[in-house]
């Protein structure tokens, strides 16, 4: 067995290690939460579908209320805080007493429907559609519908990455007289069932106390201006039971535009969100009756913080809405269907609603738009302000198996919202980003967005970085003599990436601003791990100094070199066209900037030609890549005299090459590619040259040491 064989067996081994060192806390946490099996296998029943079960057994079991091949719709509403003057009309105004309350009974439920009703219920009905108008005047008195409709129609359980766009026109004035507030304008989703079974509804039960306020969630009429006075069934509330709002407003830091002597940025400026992703959770099968009834009231008792010590609850806490801890016990509804015995007797079968919510990492900084407002005193803050603000609301839907939906709840990114100290180039980074993490938890920003693709290239590039620094350690670890090892090729490249590694670090303790610490301090330990270990290695392999251990103690010896070193050296001596290659490559790099010179360009730059620390930078990369390559070129001439490959493992070398085409090959302009920081400079392709010649090396030589003589020195 060769030599690289026996090399490549060991790989296994430090990855296994590594990798349940860094997921062991994951697993940790999965075998807590049960997430492996989530939600708790006994809850289900054997039965697929509601079909296999018994019309009299089906009491004891909890279908969906959609189930796969259900259809349904996503209503979706916009609410604007109030004006004190809006506010105060509203209250003076008259025509709402007549708007709405006028109706029959046969014109709330039509004639067929009041034919077969009874006075009182008819009354029943008058009384409910009045008390849903006096609660939705007292929830219109302080906001107003931006817009109401069904922006998602004829959805079904297996429909993903859909898109819908919302033009909105938002008046900009109540940003003027609340401040801090997140819900002065906000966003509410309701799902509306198609389900056979609503014609057949009795009552629900909900997660929220009867006591407890909920801001209104669809306008009335709905759609919003529809001329139609529809009935408000009962069965909405139970929609409404199961829906809810986030805000659409962030407060974030902007710079200044008056030009004062205080000159500090001004803090919680309005911003608006323009992207949510809604995601709904792929559950379809058939709940056992009798645990799920426990697990909806134990939800029903403790979710609001309504011990049973206590008759108490928190408004905040009615408002922490997690599928990990709600599942789909929210809301269950009760339906009283004719028992199909020719009488006119009823059975009872009850569903479960589909749990929805947002994600809330979808929105990267390109999305949140600031107001056009202005609160300092002069004249170009008053020329900035604007009556009304025009965006564009992104709305995507897709649903998603419960593990995945417990993933993407996890929710590991760090926030990527930017203010106005960020560079353009910065804030693309953040939405590239964001929209890579967004494929994992399952949401695309668009429907031609290529971060699928961009997510493919991270994670090969990932594996194939890692296993590039495991060989490298194996086999520096493993190489048993420095002979065919071009040393002084070697020691060039050792400075370059601690040269790189220094200026890296250097460069980011300088221009952190504080605000992501994790994120700093992540890059400074991935650039030691990334660079130490394997330098140790080279050196105690190139090095004649040996650590040997004896009784004593470890002690340091100096080893005579072998035929083969003397010989090998010979082959590899003289500084002087090293040293010419390396003032050469630095000249022209240099000179004709072939870090910032682009076969592709990308649309932002990363560089600022009024950053000092930026520039020095760049001059010390193009130092590093001198160094590299000189010594890369001196190992691969060594390669050709000796005829024996060395300085890494063949496939190593192979896999170098292809993890740089692939990058390369993402900067090529592409149809709905996003080319914000993607590239491909004349530094780059200079490297892949070299790689080039590296890899038809590999190819076409061998790498096995021949038998050394025995000749000492």
């Amino acid at each position: 067995m060769s030599r690289l064989t026996c090399s490549l067996l060991l790989i296994p081994t430090p990855v296994f290690v590594c990798l349940l060192i860094l997921f062991l806390p994951l697993l940790r946490l999965l075998a807590r939460t049960r997430m492996y099996e989530f939600p708790p296998r006994e809850l289900f029943v054997a039965e697929a579908n509601i079909g296999d079960v018994a019309p009299e057994n089906r009491t004891q079991v909890v279908q969906p209320l959609v189930g796969a091949e259900d259809t349904f719709d996503v209503a979706v509403s916009v609410w604007l805080a109030r004006t004190v003057e809006e506010q105060e009309y509203i209250f003076d105004s008259e025509d709402w007493d007549d708007a709405g309350r006028s109706l029959s009974a046969e014109q709330l439920v039509g004639p067929d429907a009041a034919a077969n009703m009874t006075v009182w219920e008819k009354s029943l009905v008058l009384m409910t559609h009045r008390n849903f108008l006096d609660g939705y005047h007292d929830a219109i008195s302080s906001e107003k519908v931006v817009f109401s409709d069904a922006v998602f129609r004829d959805v079904r359980m297996s429909d993903t990455n859909l898109h819908a766009e919302v033009p909105l026109q938002i008046p900009t004035e109540i940003f003027h007289e609340m401040q801090g507030n997140n819900n002065v304008l906000r966003a509410s989703f309701v799902v509306i069932p198609k389900s056979p079974l609503l014609p057949y509804y009795k009552h629900f039960t909900s997660w929220y106390p009867h006591d407890f306020f909920r801001p209104q969630l669809k306008s009335f009429p709905f759609p919003l201006n529809s001329t139609e006075h529809t009935y408000h069934r009962p069965i909405e509330q139970a929609f409404d039971s199961f829906g809810f709002t986030i805000p659409m407003v962030e407060y974030h830091s902007v710079a200044p535009i008056c030009l004062s002597d205080d000159t500090s940025e001004i803090a919680n400026h309005p911003h608006v969100i323009t992207r949510t992703h809604l995601r709904m959770v792929r559950e379809t099968r058939l709940f056992n009756a009798s645990l799920y009834t426990g697990l909806h009231e134990s939800l029903q008792s403790t979710a609001c913080g309504h011990y049973p010590e206590s008759e108490a609850w928190h408004v905040t806490r009615c408002h922490e809405r997690r599928y990990i801890h709600n599942v789909n016990y929210e809301t269950r509804l009760w339906f009283a269907l004719p028992s199909g015995d020719g009488n006119e007797t009823t059975r009872e079968e009850s569903a479960y609603a589909p749990f929805m919510d947002v994600l809330q990492s979808s929105a990267g900084p390109r999305d949140v738009v600031p107001v056009p407002i202005n609160r300092e005193t002069c004249a170009e803050a008053v020329r900035s302000s604007q009556e009304t603000m025009n965006i564009t609301w992104r709305l995507s839907f897709g649903t998603l198996s419960p593990r995945r939906f417990l993933l993407s709840d996890l929710d590991i990114l760090p926030s990527q919202r930017s203010d106005h100290t960020d560079s353009d180039f910065s804030r693309a980074m953040k939405q590239e980003t964001t929209e890579l993490f967004g494929v994992v938890y399952g949401h695309r920003h668009g429907p031609e967005s290529s971060a699928g693709f961009r997510l493919l290239r991270f994670t090969i590039s990932l594996i194939s970085n890692s296993l590039l620094f495991f060989l490298a350690c194996i086999y520096w670890f493993t190489r048993p003599t420095s002979a065919f090892i071009s040393i002084p090729g070697t020691l060039l490249i050792v400075s370059g990436e601690l040269c790189a590694c220094v200026f890296g670090i250097y460069y980011i303790l300088t221009q952190s601003t504080g605000k992501d610490p994790g994120v700093d301090v992540s890059f400074i330990v991935y650039s030691l791990i990334g660079n130490l270990p394997s330098t140790i290695l080279i050196l105690r392999a190139i090095s004649p100094l040996k650590l040997a251990w004896t009784f004593t103690g470890p002690r340091i010896r100096w080893v005579k070199r072998t035929h083969q070193e003397r010989a090998s050296a010979r082959l590899d001596a003289g500084w002087l066209w090293r040293v010419s290659l390396f003032a050469a490559l630095t000249l022209v790099y240099w000179a004709f900037d072939f870090q910032h010179t682009y076969i592709f360009e990308p649309a932002l730059f990363a560089r600022n030609e009024n950053d000092t620390t930026g520039r020095l930078s760049d001059n010390a990369a193009t130092v590093a890549d001198a160094l590299i390559i000189t010594g890369t070129v001196s190992q691969l001439a060594l390669n050709h005299r000796s005829g024996v490959f060395a300085g890494r493992y063949r496939v190593a070398q192979i896999l170098a090459l292809l993890s740089e085409l692939l990058k390369q090959i993402s900067a090529v302009p592409q149809p709905g590619t996003q080319r914000s920081t993607l590239s491909l400079s004349y530094a780059e392709l200079v490297w892949n040259a070299v790689l080039v010649v590296g890899a038809w090396q590999a190819c076409v030589m061998s790498s096995r040491i021949p038998e050394d003589d025995g000749m000492d020195e």
